[in-house]
């Protein structure tokens, strides 16, 4: 191919692009014309006499003239383009390639990129779509680092919510340790009580007719029964609390039993005659306690 023809091919390339885009710039600005006449007002129907709907009217008249609905609306974009700019903006706009300008023109195009096609910073629709590209990944690492921010702050709200608790925890259980040292101290005075109590009736002499068992344990039972109601259990802490008092009571009652025996022991020699039934008597009475202990314990533990 001589350097004639080869000229020549330039020129006709350079015509074609010219006359491409000015005939969008012009072809943007008549289908505006067109659609502003046909919508901004109804549209008789000349047979029916009815008024249709304008955007129907508008599209069946772009295809008559052979443009499709996509392209009517694409250049109907670019026209709000053009006239949204200012003269050297327009300028630039109408020298940019079909292609750069549709892409421009969307109402979904990132405003920054849309700037730079009016200041001639992009060009060409390659360039734009490369500039499209990185800000996308851009905008995807900005999302997940705020996200990550967004769950590091989740994780720190729910780690002090967690300490707020924990120390709430810990002040409860220090309150409730303060309660059961109260409480054992008021248990531990009664059971001096009571044991300074048995320690002046065992000094006392105390005739063998002057023992009385069933008495004895009705009063016990009592007392039991009257402390019991005075702190009936409330939740597992005071059922743990009942516990260790029901324990300082079997604790006193064994002392008790001791210290009957001490009293009883040395009115043995006086029974004569009746020391066997007063033998059978007493072993009769303490293997009743034994077996209705043992029954008491396993109805307890086969009910739990």
């Amino acid at each position: 191919m001589d350097i004639a023809t080869v000229d020549a091919l330039h020129w006709a390339e350079r015509e074609i692009g010219e006359a491409r885009r000015d005939y969008i710039a012009r072809l943007a600005q008549a289908v505006y014309i067109a659609h502003d006449a046909l919508c901004s007002t109804g549209v008789r129907n000349s047979d029916s006499g009815k008024y249709e709907s304008s955007e129907d009217t508008f599209i069946s008249w772009c295809k008559s003239v052979g443009l499709s609905k996509t392209t009517a609306y694409q250049l109907l974009q670019v026209n709000a383009l053009l006239t949204s700019s200012t003269p050297e903006e327009q300028m630039t706009l109408e020298a940019a390639s079909p292609s750069l300008l549709y892409a421009a023109a969307k109402p979904s195009a990132p405003a920054e990129l849309v700037q730079a096609v009016k200041d001639g910073d992009i060009t060409t629709h390659k360039q734009y779509q490369e500039v499209m590209a990185q800000l996308k990944t851009e905008r995807e690492a900005r999302q997940k680092a705020e996200e990550s921010c967004l769950a590091a702050e989740k994780d720190k709200v729910a780690a002090q919510r967690r300490a707020v608790e924990a120390e709430k925890e810990r002040d409860g259980a220090r309150q409730a340790l303060r309660g059961s040292k109260k409480q054992e101290e008021k248990w531990r005075e009664k059971a001096q009580t009571v044991q300074a109590q048995l320690d002046q009736l065992q000094a006392q002499p105390i005739p063998s007719t002057a023992i009385d068992m069933d008495e004895l344990e009705r009063r016990v039972a009592e007392r039991m029964e009257a402390e019991r109601a005075k702190h009936p259990p409330e939740d597992p802490e005071r059922s743990q609390q009942d516990s260790r008092d029901a324990y300082d009571a079997f604790i006193l009652a064994t002392r008790s039993i001791d210290n009957i025996w001490k009293t009883l022991r040395p009115q043995v020699g006086r029974l004569g005659a009746l020391q066997g039934n007063a033998k059978n008597m007493l072993l009769q009475q303490l293997m009743k306690v034994k077996e209705e202990l043992i029954h008491e314990c396993e109805n307890r533990q086969s009910g739990s």
